[in-house]
C-alpha cells in the first residue's frame, strides 16, 4: 500500500476556484514554487505486521492532526 497526501497553499485554492473556462485570471506566475505537492509514503506490505502497525500509526496521526485543525 502507498499513502499519498497533498499539501497546498492559498494559490492552489484560488486556482481551483477561478480557473474555469472563460476565466481571465493568470496563474502562470502565482509564486516561485509548486502550489500543490504530492507526498507519497510507502510501500507498506499488508502481509508484514510491522508495516501494518507503522501504516496505522501514520494514518492515526494524520486524522488526529486534521481533527484538531493543525493542517
Amino acid at each position: 500500500m502507498y499513502l499519498t497526501l497533498a499539501t497546498y497553499d492559498k494559490a492552489y485554492e484560488e486556482y481551483i476556484r477561478y480557473s474555469g473556462e472563460g476565466s481571465n485570471v493568470d496563474f502562470t506566475s502565482t509564486k516561485d514554487g509548486p502550489f500543490l505537492r504530492m507526498n507519497i509514503f510507502g510501500p507498506y506490505y499488508i502481509g508484514e505486521a510491522d508495516h501494518k502497525k507503522s501504516f496505522g500509526r501514520f494514518v492515526l496521526a494524520f486524522v488526529l492532526q486534521m481533527k484538531h485543525g493543525s493542517a
